[in-house]
């Protein structure tokens, strides 16, 4: 509300005015010293004019805190103030770029025209967040709470690694800028997880492949496996389990498998009779019961070559196994020194050779290769040195050939026959088609290989 002055007061005001335009002039119209008199006379009516002037103007000082920085600038010079120092200052409450706070205070008064400091908010402070990983519950509160901010939401999680109570991760995550205050949601570890529970399957009996399956399909694991001799399970079948069948355990538990390898495998074994086995058949007889064999050979007139004779350990012995028994075998009777001198006589050159050396003598001839024996230089039936040399004689004697029936066959067949006789064929009369009807020598008669046998031939019919 505006004050209303005197009006003695506004006369006064014009008074002191006038004087001063009067002075004013009085001066521009009289010399410097006339001027400087003026001057003092003029100062001196101003002072007292000024003494006697009214008090200056107070008027309200606006409220412009929550406001913008513009908005309250629009409302101090409205209301006839002028806008002073602007200074930031953080603020929870205030959102950034609005008026926390004003000098001179709302609400009191303030000449007109004077300047109003404003202090603007830059929003709620920030701070950097925390590391609070692997933090017990405890201590990441204490160190949420000491750099400003608040604990948010803790949940709980179970972990392989982390363990209980000891926080896993952070929302937001450490480094990160935030305004105070703000919530940092936190998980915790509830420790590992209990695994869930499942019943061992029996498996005894089953072979390892099939009591592997069925343990992994209860969600179990084959554990150790180890071999065990069984009088009475088959190989690769197991005999037991650890844990028992029907207990309950951990899922992913082992389980633990011993599995037959069979028969024991025996230390001993008692020696076979290879006596009359031919070396093969003894070889096998002495593997089947885990033994070795070796052999020697010896002559014998009463076992075939190839027999065993002797064995070096006696049948019906326990020797431990892998132990080789020496088997004596038959290279047959002990060869002879001499041997008979075969006949050789009519045999031809070939057959005589073959008889010799068959004997174990050598062969050599005189005379035709082609000849059968006459005569031998060792007499038939003589005992002679073994491989000794037994020469034969060979002579070649004539050859008789009965001359076959040609009357009534073809030329060609005839022809076919005296070859394979050995006989030559002419036709004296006719062609080479047509029937024999004669001949020359006469049928059955003995002649010498090579001769020749003349036929006439009718061919009438092929003229």
């Amino acid at each position: 509300m505006t004050t209303r002055q005197p009006l003695s007061n506004k006369l006064a005001a014009i008074c002191a005015i006038v004087l001063l335009a009067f002075s004013a002039f009085a001066m521009a119209s009289c010399g410097p010293q006339e001027q400087t008199a003026s001057q003092s006379s003029a100062t001196s009516s101003s002072s007292a004019s000024a003494s006697s002037s009214p008090a200056v103007k107070k008027i309200d000082v606006p409220d412009v805190t929550s406001l913008t920085l513009k908005d309250a600038k629009e409302i101090i010079a409205k209301t006839g103030f002028k806008t002073g120092n602007v200074t930031e200052k953080a603020s929870d409450d205030l959102d950034e770029g609005t008026i926390v706070s004003q000098d001179p205070a709302a609400n009191t008064k303030a000449e007109a025209g004077s300047k109003i400091n404003l202090v603007v908010s830059t929003g709620v402070e920030k701070a950097s967040v925390p590391n609070v990983v692997p933090y017990t519950i405890e201590d990441a509160k204490k160190a949420i709470t000491d750099a400003g901010f608040k604990v948010g939401n803790i949940a709980k999680k179970s972990s392989e690694n982390v363990i209980e109570n000891r926080v896993i991760s952070q929302d937001p995550e450490a480094s990160t800028e935030a305004a105070k205050g703000t919530e940092i949601d936190l998980i915790v570890s509830s420790g590992k997880e209990s695994p869930k529970k499942t019943r061992v399957p029996d498996v005894v009996s089953l072979s390892l492949d099939s009591a592997i399956e069925t343990l992994e399909k209860a969600g179990l694991e084959a554990g150790t496996v180890t071999k065990k001799p069984s009088d009475s399970v088959a190989e690769n079948i197991v005999t037991s389990q650890d844990p028992a069948a029907s207990k309950e355990v951990p899922q992913g538990s082992k389980v633990s498998l011993v599995v037959s390898s069979g028969k024991p495998a025996q230390t001993t074994a008692e020696v076979p009779n290879l006596h009359g086995l031919d070396q093969a058949s003894a070889e096998a007889a002495l593997k089947n019961v885990g033994l070795g064999f070796d052999g020697t050979s010896a002559y014998s007139d009463d076992y075939p070559k190839g027999t065993v004779i002797d064995q070096s350990i006696p049948a019906g012995t326990e020797v431990a196994r892998g132990t080789v028994v020496v088997a004596s075998v038959s290279a047959g009777p002990e060869p002879a020194t001499t041997a008979e001198v075969p006949d050789l006589t009519g045999l031809s050159w070939a057959d005589a050779q073959s008889v010799l050396e068959a004997v174990g003598f050598k062969a050599a001839f005189t005379g035709d290769r082609n000849g059968y024996v006459t005569q031998q230089d060792a007499k038939a039936g003589s005992e002679l040195r073994l491989g000794a040399r037994v020469t034969v004689t060979l002579k070649k004697e004539e050859q008789k050939v009965a001359v076959p029936d040609l009357v009534g066959m073809s030329p060609t067949a005839a022809y076919d026959l005296c070859d394979q006789l050995g006989l030559e064929f002419k036709i004296s009369k006719g062609g080479e088609h047509g029937e024999i009807v004669s001949q020359s020598p006469k049928a059955g008669k003995e002649v010498k290989e090579g001769s020749t046998v003349t036929v006439k031939v009718d061919d009438s019919e092929f003229r």
